[in-house]
């Protein structure tokens, strides 16, 4: 019997299916854990976004949402007591001031909780260490500089400054919600993966620098 399936349809089904995949391989890691978290996907004008509320272990590929730029639901799951998650203010910043974006994941990853709490200032910092070269346009040389935010009581209520956040940085794609956690995102599902893995890498590692008494921004590698 003929496939109907148009090739549209096949990468819905395979958005979905990753964002599936990903809830859980997060989940196992510790950056999901106790329904907090969220991952965005965009495949032409429409944008996926995991449901409020659901442990991401659980998450099934009909619990996801479609909703259009403005946040207008396009695709509702079949549990109507489902709402997307309270995220998406700032997923629909990230989309519309970085154009190119197709994925965005938000964790509470313990180390990044952390690495937010290194530092007073308005930045995290590090250089001279090997994974800084798995974020877009960083080198052995460079300083990786990720913005930090301070927490508010929603997600929502942080919106306006994380769009100031990624106004202002254009060459990080990343930000850190001090006490809270990270957004971290890509141009495709696997950029955005390799940059969070990479700045899990950085966080873990400078972490124990400090501990050590370390520079994280020390020039004086031989």
């Amino acid at each position: 019997m003929r496939d109907l399936t148009s090739p549209k349809d096949n990468c819905v089904i395979s958005t979905r299916s990753t964002m599936v995949s990903l809830c859980k391989e997060f989940h196992q890691l510790g950056w999901m854990t106790g329904t907090g978290g969220a991952i965005s996907m965009k495949y032409g004008e429409a944008i996926f976004i995991t449901p409020s509320g659901v442990l991401k272990e659980n998450v099934k590929e009909d619990d996801i949402f479609t909703v259009s730029d403005e946040g207008h639901v396009t695709k509702h799951p079949d549990n109507n007591n489902l709402k997307f998650s309270s995220c998406f203010p700032n997923f629909q910043h990230i989309y519309r001031l970085r154009p190119s974006t197709r994925a965005i994941y938000h964790t509470h990853s313990p180390s990044a909780v952390l690495a937010s709490l290194l530092v007073t200032g308005q930045y995290f910092e590090c250089r001279h260490l090997q994974m800084v070269k798995g974020m877009r346009g960083h080198g052995w040389e460079d300083t990786l500089r990720v913005p930090i935010i301070e927490n508010k009581a929603t997600e929502d209520a942080i919106a306006d400054v994380i769009e100031q956040a990624v106004r202002d940085n254009p060459g990080v794609d990343a930000v850190l919600i001090r006490r809270h956690g990270l957004y971290v995102w890509g141009e495709t599902w696997e950029m955005a993966k390799v940059q969070a893995e990479s700045l899990e890498w950085l966080f873990k590692v400078c972490i124990e620098m400090k501990k050590m008494g370390l520079n994280l921004t020390d020039q004086t590698v031989q």
